[in-house]
């Protein structure tokens, strides 16, 4: 009996360096992985702020004020 895969949720602008992920051509082994595309400041508010996403692309700034501020998720 095999190991059930982790299921992760990625969001993240839209860059051509991300469509590999975004498409399934590129994978991580032992991952379900849903890559979602989102517009900038949702992607990082939301991230930032709550468990909407498990993984997420968070700006310099962001992840400055979020940890300077003692709110940053671990």
């Amino acid at each position: 009996m095999g190991m059930s895969r982790l299921r992760l949720t990625f969001a993240c602008c839209r860059y051509d360096r991300m469509e590999a992920i975004r498409e399934g051509a590129v994978t991580v082994e032992g991952v379900d992985l849903t890559a979602l595309r989102l517009i900038g400041p949702r992607c990082f508010r939301s991230h930032g702020r709550g468990p909407e996403f498990d993984i997420a692309e968070l700006s310099a700034s962001e992840f400055i004020s979020l940890h300077g501020t003692g709110k940053a998720r671990s």
